[in-house]
């Protein structure tokens, strides 16, 4: 059976750009320490990179958040901090690029992949993009693990985090 570790959209324009908030930037560290303990434990990484183009104002999203963030080939757009320089020299396995929310090459990837047990999950922002992909991989492997792993994950907002983290958690997610 395979593991794998799913790190969603941990992009500048989250953490420290035009989307940022503090609780995101004190992840780095945690997160790199934890993509060193499941490479050692043989899990697949895989990362989310939310990408828009300079049309973003005009789609559905961009008239309901209408901040430009993770414009393709801007800084915002790239992996943040230590975990951005990690995977300059050590490739994850898997990128997939994403214009929305959640995205179907993870329901692709996972069947491909076959034989996954578990999917921890983590990254930014809990209430939309984690939430979004979680729901696709509880879809795709129903009888799978899927860890969301809290500590590893952050919202601007604690309430809603709180609030986003149960609704996972009725979803039948494991919550650590």
């Amino acid at each position: 059976m395979k593991k794998v570790f799913l790190l969603v959209d941990y992009q500048n324009d989250f953490v420290d750009g035009s989307l940022g908030f503090p609780d995101a930037a004190a992840l780095d560290s945690k997160i790199l320490n934890r993509i060193k303990e499941v490479e050692k434990l043989g899990y697949f990484i895989v990362l989310t990179k939310d990408v828009h183009y300079f049309d973003y104002l005009k789609t559905q999203e961009g008239r309901f958040l209408p901040i430009k963030h993770c414009i393709y080939n801007t800084k915002g757009a790239d992996f943040y901090g230590s975990v951005g320089d990690y995977f300059w020299t050590n490739k994850p396995h898997k990128v997939l690029m994403k214009d929305n929310f959640g995205t179907f090459k993870l329901k692709d990837f996972l069947e491909e992949l076959k034989d996954v047990d578990e999917v921890e999950i983590a990254g930014l922002i809990t209430n939309i993009c984690v939430l979004a992909n979680a729901i696709i991989a509880k879809t795709t492997l129903p009888e799978a693990t899927i860890t969301i792993n809290s500590e590893l994950c952050a919202t601007p907002n604690k309430e809603t985090q709180e609030k986003t983290l149960e609704i996972m958690r009725l979803l039948q997610m494991k919550i650590i």
